[in-house]
């Protein structure tokens, strides 16, 4: 057995490969007597007009824009603070939502916020609270099959009380009283 493989009855020789193959892609050269007419139709074709030079427009002068030239007299900007009590409610809720439904950006806020005022301090700790609780009722889940039941149960609670926080916790920071969080236990004071 070789393991050559066997010469075909039709072998190519070095002449046939110096003589032209027809191509189907390639399309056939013209005959000369279409040259040739093909030559004296663009010599007696007139020239293709010429476009008259073009300029453009002259450019206008730039005018800034008319209008009041500042503010009406008497007037004074208002400062802002960098901390108003709109922003510390904001944070407030966005604390409050964002753990109820995650449960650790709780740390992010009372990292951020803390000792600022007493009633924002007491709120940011009770919200801390609930997010180490969320966490834990998340940890129960990897705990095979009686973790899973009561993970499961904890999760579900640990949020309908996070969403309840939610809407109830920012209003209490606003009337300026504290919240709790029913069932919620007190890991930091």
């Amino acid at each position: 057995m070789s393991t050559h493989p066997e010469p075909d009855d039709q072998q190519i020789g070095r002449d046939d490969l110096t003589q032209p193959v027809d191509d189907p892609t390639v399309p056939p050269a013209p005959a000369p007597e279409q040259q040739e007419a093909e030559e004296q139709r663009e010599a007696s074709a007139p020239p293709p007009q010429q476009q008259a030079n073009y300029a453009p427009p002259p450019r206008a002068e730039y005018s800034p824009p008319t209008g009041p030239p500042g503010p009406p007299p008497g007037y004074t900007a208002q400062r802002v603070p960098a901390y108003s009590a709109d922003s510390t409610l904001t944070n407030v809720q966005l604390n409050y939502w964002l753990t109820a439904i995650f449960g650790w950006p709780a740390v992010i806020f009372w990292a951020i916020d803390k000792d600022k005022t007493p009633l924002l301090d007491d709120h940011l700790k009770e919200v801390l609270n609930f997010g180490i609780v969320r966490v834990i009722a998340g940890v129960i889940w990897a705990i095979p099959v009686v973790g899973w039941i009561l993970g499961a149960i904890a999760s579900i609670a640990t949020l309908i009380i996070g969403i309840m926080g939610a809407l109830n916790g920012p209003d209490a920071y606003k009337a300026g009283q504290q919240y709790r969080y029913p069932w919620n236990f007190r890991f930091i004071s």
